[in-house]
């Protein structure tokens, strides 16, 4: 998360000193870690239909402060780091109000979608995997391959073998891991995208052009945007 606030301030003294000024605050390279909670009536049947935000753990730190007004915005540019552990303070907390908002919004609008689009298809619907070739209509003097005759023994066991060997266990020198399946290793050197399965948030219906949340209050500015999601 990098973050830029502004914000305007006042003073007002008892010696008939007043005036206004403005500040711009800028924090690079921060991170939260939320831990969310879905929740289903049963996880087997049903999918998640809602979540709670269980813990936010930001880490903040501001990298600059730039104080605009007067001898004031001298003066506080030259303690500004005392007032950096109280800035840090308001800005972490902001920070989890809106990622508990994004979240308790967004995902759950997600979710709801998400539930929706499942519910068109009937549960416990009992399907023939040969309804296809039950329904298959062979054209006079076509003649089909027998996998199951003598003749064909040769392309069971091929099948076999190819099936055993994309089930096994290799060294994956390129990915995160030190093993992986075989079928694994081929999908992320020879088809997905640097070795992930990569998903562009523009082509997903429920959001538009990447961006999850947007707003301000009196302090800050923040736009949560999310361009891509890769599947390692």
């Amino acid at each position: 998360l990098d973050m830029t606030c502004e914000f305007d301030y006042k003073y007002d003294t008892t010696i008939v000193i007043f005036g206004r000024g403005s500040a711009e605050v800028l924090s690079y390279n921060n991170a939260a870690t939320i831990r969310m909670v879905f929740s289903s009536p049963n996880f087997d049947t049903h999918p998640p239909d809602s979540l709670t935000v269980e813990s936010c753990e930001p880490k903040l730190s501001i990298d600059d402060m730039n104080f605009r007004g007067g001898i004031v915005a001298f003066i506080l540019d030259m303690i500004e780091s005392r007032l950096r552990n109280t800035l840090e303070n308001v800005m972490e907390e902001t920070i989890c109000q809106e990622l508990d908002s994004m979240a308790t919004t967004n995902v759950a609008a997600i979710l709801t979608l998400l539930g929706n689009k499942l519910s068109e298809y009937p549960a416990n619907i009992e399907i023939d995997s040969l309804a296809a070739e039950k329904a298959l209509v062979v054209p006079p003097g076509t003649t089909l391959i027998d996998f199951g005759g003598k003749d064909t023994k040769w392309a069971n066991s091929a099948l076999e073998e190819a099936i055993s060997y994309l089930g096994a266990d290799a060294k994956d020198h390129n990915g995160l891991r030190e093993s992986d399946m075989n079928i694994n290793i081929l999908l992320r050197n020879n088809i997905l995208q640097d070795g992930a399965f990569v998903v562009n948030i523009s082509d997903l219906p429920f959001v538009q052009d990447g961006k999850l949340w947007e707003g301000h209050d009196r302090l800050t500015q923040t736009a949560i945007t999310l361009n891509s999601v890769r599947l390692l």
